[in-house]
């Protein structure tokens, strides 16, 4: 995630994975980072489940901003770096 404040402001970032399908929402190798390395949850459902990654970036001064990306999770432990 790539964020900038014009103001000069230090960023705080706040990672978080939904995924209703599944046992959890993985977990992030730093949720405060970034970028970050993000585990999906074991599936084994054997069918395709969507997991939203939503990231929350904050300059410290109330304005807080955020964006998420859909990633769907197949049979499997996948990593994705973000």
């Amino acid at each position: 995630m790539l964020a900038r404040d014009t103001l000069g402001h230090t960023l705080s970032h706040a990672w978080s994975a939904l995924c209703p399908g599944l046992s959890g929402g993985g977990s992030f190798q730093d949720a405060s980072k970034a970028a970050t390395l993000w585990t999906a949850p074991a599936n084994l459902t054997g069918d395709r489940q969507g997991c939203t990654l939503t990231v929350m970036v904050g300059d410290g001064q109330g304005l807080l901003e955020s964006r998420s990306y859909s990633q769907g999770c197949w049979r499997c432990r996948i990593e994705s770096r973000w």
